[in-house]
């Protein structure tokens, strides 16, 4: 039995290996892989284009000092329970999101929001860096899996500057810094920037919206996709509003559940059925030109009362 285990997601190979001992770890670990190796084995990993994949890459040092390394990509549904073990634990987190550099030592932080880069919050105070990064890694550390796997849109990005080294003076900035999203899940750590009453000077809400447009996105009816292509949000939203006329919606509720429950705009080929591309235009906080976001809603993403108001695509 190996002494100690690394296990990070996307199964390319890394150099910056951080191993636990933590003997529940190492043990849940093992049981992810005898599971995959066992279905494997037997035939029963058969993967389809509509299921999400996962890849994962572990790395063994054993007991002679040598390191054993093996990735797998495999259906995410059918491992669920064993990986979320794995996930839900400290070890892993506390690697996958450097929670051993949240130590109140850091240099700024800047939180500003995913939708406009007008708002924003640098924090320089020691005191108030210090009570911050301790909630927001209670909030990591309180994930659960599904959290940790949901592609919500965050309500804005954390991005975290550590002093410069005393090694080196010439450390660039890039390896200073840390980078976090603001989840819709971190109620504690929006509970304390609501109190410091910088809340409100990042979040974009309901009131800060000037209108919201929908269109569907038709697979069918897309140009030709080329691999490796980007097809931006503006031109595809105007694209398809040639064939399908864009659907205004006004309810401030139907906003705040979009605002909720939207994803970041990614066009691939092969889109849910059902999925409509979101125009918000939001509010200026200083000029005179509004901001304009692209997201995206997919069928899963739907409330009932959004449901009724965009109906089911062609």
């Amino acid at each position: 039995m190996p002494d100690q285990v690394c296990i990070w997601m996307g199964g390319i190979t890394r150099k910056d290996l951080y191993f636990s001992q933590d003997k529940a770890y190492i043990a849940s670990v093992l049981n992810l892989q005898r599971e995959l190796v066992r279905a494997h084995s037997s035939g029963q990993t058969p993967m389809t284009k509509d299921e999400p994949l996962q890849m994962i890459a572990i790395a063994y040092h054993l007991d002679d000092g040598s390191i054993m390394t093996r990735s797998y990509t495999f259906p995410e549904q059918p491992f669920r329970a064993e990986l979320a073990k794995v996930m839900m634990s400290e070890p892993y987190k506390t690697v996958a999101y450097s929670l051993d550099k949240l130590y109140g030592a850091a240099e700024t932080i800047s939180i500003k929001s995913g939708d406009d880069e007008e708002r924003r919050v640098i924090l320089t105070d020691p005191k108030e860096i210090r009570e911050f990064e301790a909630v927001l890694k209670e909030e990591i550390l309180d994930m659960s899996y599904s959290e940790m796997q949901s592609g919500s849109y965050p309500l804005g990005n954390i991005e975290i500057l550590h002093k410069a080294s005393s090694i080196s003076k010439y450390e660039p900035e890039w390896a200073r810094n840390i980078a976090y999203n603001w989840r819709l899940s971190f109620h504690k750590l929006e509970g304390w920037l609501k109190q410091k009453g910088y809340a409100d000077r990042v979040i974009v809400t309901s009131k800060d919206i000037l209108s919201v447009r929908a269109v569907p996105i038709v697979s069918q009816e897309m140009k030709p996709y080329q691999s490796g292509q980007y097809i931006e949000d503006v031109n595809l939203f105007r694209d398809i509003q040639q064939k399908h006329k864009a659907i205004v919606i006004e309810d401030m509720k139907l906003w705040k559940a979009i605002l909720e429950n939207r994803r970041s705009y990614n066009y691939t080929p092969d889109m849910e059925k059902g999925t409509y591309l979101i125009q918000i235009k939001i509010k200026p906080l200083y000029g005179l030109n509004a901001h304009t976001g692209y997201y995206l809603l997919t069928p899963k993403d739907m409330t009932p009362e959004l449901a009724k108001a965009l109906p089911a695509t062609p």
